[in-house]
């Protein structure tokens, strides 16, 4: 994804995430678009962390 549209989605996620009382915008840089698979334990601390 070219720098300046990640910029923009990184904001709009943000942006997102502000609109909950409880949101929360986590970037976790070694994770790629399968979170899951490549940063799981990161994905799980901030799952964990919502409950």
């Amino acid at each position: 994804m070219p720098r300046q549209v990640r910029g923009q989605a990184t904001a709009s996620h943000l942006y997102r995430a502000q609109q909950s009382p409880r949101g929360r915008h986590v970037v976790i840089p070694e994770a790629d678009h399968m979170t899951p698979v490549t940063a799981p334990t990161a994905l799980a601390d901030e799952i964990v962390r919502m409950l």
